[in-house]
């Protein structure tokens, strides 16, 4: 019997890796990012990498296998990704390009992950079209291209989370799921978000216990298997616990006095950012009038909710208290101002947190109540978690925004994304590409 590359594919199961709406992601972010790199070449020109990701690897790479959290620390997150660096460069060397071809591919893994989950649940054309923006993104092909810790922090996190929206979970799963979210935390601490959903997804088992049917429906309660998985969430605990020990504290503690006190300006950011990017995903089958109108009372809350963020505390510009980092603070700081709260955040951050509820809502329509209560608690434990987030960066945000706005939509279709959304996502891939051009590489060429 001949074996032919398609029938090894399917095998192999890596058939969704060759079709052409991979290769269409692969080009989005390769091209960018090899020509980031290629043209950064022997130069450390990205501050972030410089200061604080390259020493560690450095430093660490002698001592290899042996980390301290004190003094390996150099940034506020733990030395985790820095680590793992160290461990390959033993290996490949320290030459810079090649630490930033690794680190690239961590973050391309992010990428490919996604796109294999979506094709189990959407067809090649739509899997492709929700993710390219995703992978044109410039936060996330500057993070792939100069040594930073955010890709690599991300991937964990939504490994984790597309673990605990598996409807067949094995106790295996459970066990990984937890590993991993114990991984992120060593990556970057702020991702203990990840351990509400990982709870959450334990709460729920299989009506009938049938294992075979993948789209069965789910109801609350604990199972042994449930029990299991909340016991293994020792792992991600005990790694907080290591941690706070260390560092007497949740950051290192050079940077104890740099991430003090509460801002929700993060969530009035992040909501006005889903305000501006989530019409482009979503079509009639989300925010039909009639789903508005059914909708009234967790659209208000929503809405609320996200003027509630813009009014708590300062949204103003200001570059010393860190409210300065993306395009939308370049809108924000030219539009009225009152009591140091932003018109531009009072006005879109409401929108943008009930267009995030009208996605939860409609997983539920689809009849996935256990995947809307694990994607919701996603959205909002990580919303939650950025409090204290002093730094109000679009980075720290549009990755994560688009990571969960492609599976929220790819949980709630019933069908294939309307035309109109499609041409909307399309245009949406292309401004990515533009900016990634305007802000990555036409720069270094200058």
């Amino acid at each position: 019997m001949t074996l032919t590359v398609e029938s090894l594919a399917a095998k192999t199961g890596i058939k969704q890796f060759l079709e052409r709406g991979f290769l269409v992601l692969t080009l989005l972010f390769w091209i960018p990012t090899t020509a980031t790199i290629l043209l950064s070449a022997g130069q450390e020109n990205q501050n972030d990498e410089r200061l604080w990701h390259l020493p560690p690897i450095r430093q660490i790479g002698p001592n290899w296998p042996n980390v301290n959290l004190v003094t390996d620390s150099f940034s506020a997150s733990p030395p985790g990704y820095h680590w793992v660096l160290a461990g390959l460069s033993r290996l490949v060397g320290q030459n810079l390009e090649t630490l930033r071809l690794m680190n690239a591919g961590i973050g391309f893994l992010l990428v490919a992950m996604l796109y294999a989950w979506l094709r189990s649940r959407a067809s090649e054309l739509d899997s492709t079209l929700l993710l390219a923006p995703l992978a044109a993104s410039n936060f996330i092909i500057k993070s792939a291209a100069w040594v930073l810790t955010d890709n690599a922090g991300l991937l964990c996190a939504a490994a984790s989370v597309l673990l605990a929206l598996r409807t067949r979970r094995s106790r295996g799963s459970r066990i990984i799921a937890s590993f991993l979210a114990g991984v992120t935390l060593l990556v970057r601490q702020i991702n203990a978000w990840i351990l509400l959903p990982l709870f959450v997804s334990n709460l729920f088992v299989r009506q009938g216990g049938d294992e075979s049917e993948a789209d069965a429906p789910t109801r609350f309660a604990v199972d042994a298997k449930g029990i299991l998985g909340v016991v293994s969430l020792i792992i991600p605990v005990a790694v907080l616990g290591w941690m706070f020990t260390s560092w007497h504290g949740l950051v290192p503690p050079q940077w104890r006095s740099a991430n003090v006190g509460l801002t929700t300006c993060p969530q009035a950011y992040l909501f006005t950012l889903q305000a501006l990017v989530l019409p482009f995903f979503l079509g009639r089958d989300v925010v039909a009038v009639r789903h508005w109108l059914a909708e009234v009372p967790w659209v208000l809350a929503g809405a609320l909710a996200g003027l509630g963020v813009s009014v708590a505390t300062a949204t103003s510009f200001d570059y010393e208290s860190g409210r300065w980092g993306g395009y939308l603070w370049s809108v924000a700081q030219r539009l009225p101002v009152l009591w140091d709260r932003s018109s531009f955040f009072i006005v879109l951050a409401p929108l943008g947190c009930a267009l995030v509820v009208m996605i939860w809502r409609a997983i539920i329509r689809r009849g996935h109540m256990m995947e809307a209560s694990i994607w919701i608690a996603s959205v909002t434990a990580w919303a939650g978690s950025l409090l204290v987030c002093r730094q109000v960066f679009q980075r720290y945000f549009e990755p994560t925004i688009l990571v969960f706005v492609a599976l929220g939509v790819a949980l709630s279709m019933r069908e294939s994304l309307a035309r109109s959304t499609r041409a909307k996502l399309m245009v949406l891939a292309t401004v990515q590409t533009m900016f990634t051009f305007m802000t990555v590489i036409l720069p270094l060429v200058r």
